[in-house]
């Protein structure tokens, strides 16, 4: 998926605790090394620290495929994991959620800003627009948890509605939102974004307390 959509931000909002049963491959394993994928596509994984806060850490993780010429394929890619949550629970307060939202929207405009810089150094070259703009193209965030729609769910929620740093992707999602509640007279911008969410995946937002935890973190 991450190479497929161009993907240069991965989202992880998992608890990392001994006690806490395995529910999904644990591709990052102690002292910061990587496990090799099962998969014929990529020859070369390298994961380094790049950054951690008290519940973010942040690494940079270089990925390249075996079809390509040597140097010419190797991306890099930014991997968040949020360890303060819990699954089926919510954390104590939104300020790490809040920061992890900051975070990734910064960074995921600071992408899309160098890769239109880079796609007009490509069309000066003499390189054909189209081919320019597929080259340098920034694909969405990847965002996972276990399930994928509990703490992703919130999180995705708390993303859209907040705004702030927002990419296009969300300004255009909190229009269409905005213009659903305005034609139904209804003001509650945050269950008409869990609403069309759901549209897509049933379970997002998983519990009663993910949703509250939502308004929470919105208000904050």
């Amino acid at each position: 998926m991450i190479s497929i959509f161009r993907t240069l931000y991965l989202i992880v909002t998992f608890f990392t605790s001994d006690q806490v049963p395995l529910l999904l491959a644990q591709y990052s394993l102690p002292n910061d090394r990587l496990r090799s994928p099962e998969s014929d596509l990529l020859t070369e994984t390298r994961l380094t620290v790049s950054s951690s806060e008290d519940v973010i850490i942040i690494r940079q993780l270089t990925i390249s495929h075996t079809s390509s010429p040597a140097g010419t394929s190797a991306r890099t890619i930014t991997h968040l994991q949020y360890t303060g949550w819990q699954d089926f629970a919510v954390p104590d307060n939104p300020v790490g959620c809040l920061r992890l939202v900051h975070l990734t929207n910064q960074a995921q405009t600071l992408y899309e800003k160098e890769s239109a810089e880079d796609q007009r150094e490509k069309e000066n070259e003499g390189i054909d627009p189209a081919t320019a703009a597929k080259d340098t193209e920034v694909g969405p965030m990847i965002v996972h948890c276990s399930a994928g729609c509990g703490r992703s769910g919130a999180l995705c929620t708390i993303d859209t509605v907040d705004g702030g740093e927002g990419t296009e992707t969300d300004d255009e999602e909190q229009e269409e939102a905005r213009r659903a509640t305005e034609a139904e007279g209804v003001v509650d911008l945050l269950y008409e974004t869990v609403e069309r969410f759901r549209e897509q995946r049933v379970s997002m937002v998983q519990t009663l307390r993910q949703y509250v935890f939502c308004y929470e973190a919105v208000m904050w």
